[in-house]
């Protein structure tokens, strides 16, 4: 890649996935509005599904350093725009990523970056939604005496899978500017389908 200066305490691999029926496999963190807890704006590979793409192929690794999908480069971008690329690339999906040599490969924390709690996270919808289940509500609580909304299935390869800092079991308590605390299942499945395409979800992580 010409845009990239080549370190030699790192080596490189370009990736070609051919999606087939499977899909990617992999789960993403980082960007410049997301980084990691030691500032590092890289995208990164945060999670690998057995039965993907990149599981079968085998050489892509968790903790890899994502470049650049189909030439589109990834460095010093915010983290929507990673996602965008990799939901846009098709079934032909080539990677360019790059890994410390010596290493199976560099463990990434997995701390979130949360403030009192709470995290704030952008997502832009596809066509099929956010790529997220809920269940729970005043009038169907998912954990008894609890009237919160949760969320219970991440889709594969969603936008909320890919995009990588929402998992099952966490809290969903806005979406926008719209409170979630307190409301029936039906108000919260009706806020979440009939939110603005870009939007702020609001969530505290199960952990």
């Amino acid at each position: 890649m010409e845009f990239l200066d080549i370190d030699e305490h790192w080596e490189y691999e370009n990736i070609e996935l051919n999606l087939n029926k499977a899909g990617l496999g992999f789960s993403i963190k980082g960007g410049i509005d997301s980084p990691d807890p030691f500032d590092n704006h890289s995208i990164y590979i945060s999670k690998l599904l057995i039965d993907g793409a990149a599981v079968a192929d085998g050489r892509l690794q968790l903790g890899d350093i994502l470049l650049a999908v189909n030439d589109i480069q990834l460095t010093d971008v915010m983290h929507f725009e990673a996602v965008d690329a990799i939901i846009s690339a098709g079934n032909n999906v080539r990677l360019f990523v790059k890994r410390k040599k010596c290493l199976i490969y560099e463990q990434i924390p997995e701390l979130p970056i949360i403030i009192d709690g709470i995290n704030e996270i952008e997502l832009i919808k596809e066509n099929k939604g956010f790529g997220f289940s809920i269940s729970g509500g005043i009038d169907n609580q998912f954990i008894e005496g609890d009237n919160g909304i949760y969320i219970t299935k991440v889709v594969e390869n969603g936008v909320a899978f890919i995009d990588g800092r929402i998992d099952v079991g966490d809290k969903l308590i806005a979406i926008n500017d719209i409170s979630l605390q307190e409301v029936t299942y039906e108000e919260a499945v009706n806020a979440v389908r009939l939110s603005p395409k870009k939007s702020l979800l609001t969530i505290v992580k199960k952990y």
